[in-house]
């Protein structure tokens, strides 16, 4: 992803392994990838706090696979005349959602144990961390800005 990654990775010492709990990545197709390969073994749900709605058909299908499979789905993002024709696509679908205005960076936690965090500049950059403590803290932190939400309804 960036050269300074690189550098920490290599820095990190011999002692230190992530290679099955920590993943960089680069950019919206990398993200949607992962996203889809997650929601494949997903059991419980998924929480996204959404800083940039993305709607691609692989995602679409993974989301209303996954909510077949009794998948919980919360989206809690800002809703306004550009985002809402897609977040009606996910609220289709069956997954909850609210208006919170979030923008520049966002996360997602899956099943309670995987993070994903997102930021956003001039291209997207995504940090996942395999970690239930986290994923815990987060979780919390999401469902209090969810009581803070307004529900949007679609038409």
């Amino acid at each position: 992803v960036d050269k300074g990654l690189d550098r920490l990775y290599e820095n990190m010492g011999s002692n230190t392994s992530y290679e099955e709990t920590f993943w960089i990545m680069e950019g919206v197709d990398a993200m949607v990838n992962k996203i889809v390969d997650t929601l494949k073994d997903l059991k419980e749900e998924s929480i996204g706090y959404i800083d940039v709605w993305v709607v691609k058909p692989e995602n679409l299908k993974a989301v209303k696979e996954a909510i077949k499979r009794g998948v919980k789905f919360y989206f809690l993002g800002t809703i306004d005349k550009e985002s809402r024709p897609l977040a009606k696509k996910y609220a289709k679908l069956g997954v909850k959602i609210r208006h919170y205005p979030i923008k520049g960076a966002g996360y997602s936690i899956f099943d309670k144990k995987y993070v994903q965090l997102r930021v956003t500049t001039d291209k997207l950059i995504n940090l996942w961390i395999e970690n239930q403590n986290l994923a815990g803290i987060m979780r919390q932190h999401f469902f209090e800005l969810w009581k803070k939400g307004k529900p949007v309804k679609f038409k």
